[in-house]
C-alpha cells in the first residue's frame, strides 16, 4: 500500500483521478448539458462518497478562524480598556476631592492706611514729647494718685488749648492742619531750622496759626510737599502718614 502524508483518504483520491483520466469522457457541447447526464452524476457521486474536502473549504475556514481571531483580539482591547476606564474612575473618583472655595472679599486698607483719629494723633506726638529731654511739660504735674487721661497731657505738653480741649471729639478723624498744628507747638521751638521751598497753593485756606506752623514744618523738612503740589490740609491723616512725619521729626531733634 501507498503511504502518504494525506493517509487513505489521498490515496482514494487518487485512484478517483486516475480512473477520471484512462475514461477520458468525451466532453460535452457545454457545462450545463454534461452536468446533467449520468456520467458527471456518478463522477460527482463518487467525489461525494470519497469524503474529499475541496481545498476552497479548507481556505474558508482558515478565513473564518482568522476572522473570529482578529475580532477577539478586538473585543479584549475593548474589555481592558472599559475596564481600565472604570477602574480609574471609581477608585480615584470615591476619593473625595477637597474644594477650598476662597471667600471673595473686598480689599480693605490696613490699619496704617486708615484715617487716624485725634485721640491715636494726640497719643502718638505725646510718646515722642515725653521721650525726648527737650521738651518738658508747661504745666504743674498732676495730684499724686490721678492719671491724667490724652487731653490733660496735651495741655501739659502745650499741643492744646484750653477752648480747644473742650470742643474735641476724641474718634474724630484728625486733619492735616490739625497735627501739623499740635506738632509744631510741641516741637517748633527746638527744630533746627531748614529752608525747604514753601510752594503748595492752597496754604491761604488755613488759619494765621496754622499756616506759619505748615510752612515752618515744610522749611524744616518734616511736612514734604512735592513742588507746587496742594498741601491738602482739610484731607485725614493716615497712621503711615503720621509715623512718617514723626520719624523725621525725631531724627532731627533726637
Amino acid at each position: 500500500m501507498l503511504l502518504t502524508m494525506g493517509g487513505p483518504v489521498n490515496l482514494r483520491h487518487r485512484k478517483l483521478m486516475e480512473d477520471l483520466a484512462s475514461a477520458k469522457p468525451t466532453l460535452p457541447p457545454d457545462v450545463e448539458t454534461w452536468g446533467e447526464s449520468e456520467s458527471a452524476k456518478r463522477i460527482l457521486k463518487r467525489i461525494v462518497s470519497s469524503g474529499i474536502q475541496p481545498e476552497t473549504a479548507h481556505r474558508g475556514r482558515r478565513k473564518i478562524r482568522t476572522r473570529m481571531m482578529v475580532a477577539l483580539g478586538a473585543l479584549t482591547l475593548v474589555i481592558v480598556g472599559l475596564g481600565t476606564f472604570l477602574a480609574l474612575h471609581f477608585l480615584l473618583g470615591s476619593v473625595p476631592t477637597a474644594v477650598v472655595s476662597q471667600p471673595t472679599t473686598t480689599a480693605s486698607p490696613s490699619e496704617s492706611e486708615k484715617p487716624a483719629t485725634i485721640e491715636y494723633s494726640l497719643e502718638q506726638i505725646i510718646e515722642v514729647a515725653a521721650a525726648s529731654s527737650s521738651i518738658a511739660p508747661g504745666q504743674a504735674p498732676p495730684v499724686s494718685g490721678h492719671t491724667p487721661d490724652v487731653l490733660e497731657k496735651a495741655l501739659g505738653f502745650g499741643l492744646l488749648l484750653p477752648a480747644e480741649s473742650e470742643k474735641l471729639n476724641l474718634q474724630a478723624s484728625a486733619t492735616r492742619q490739625q497735627f501739623a498744628l499740635w506738632l509744631w507747638r510741641g516741637f517748633g521751638a527746638v527744630i533746627p531750622k531748614g529752608s525747604a521751598p514753601v510752594t503748595a497753593p492752597d496754604l491761604g485756606m488755613l488759619s494765621a496759626e496754622e499756616r506759619r506752623a505748615v510752612e515752618s514744618l515744610i522749611r524744616d523738612g518734616i511736612i514734604i510737599v512735592a513742588s507746587g503740589q496742594a498741601f491738602e490740609g482739610n484731607k485725614p491723616m493716615t497712621a503711615a502718614e503720621e509715623s512718617a512725619l514723626l520719624g523725621r521729626l525725631k531724627a532731627l531733634v533726637e
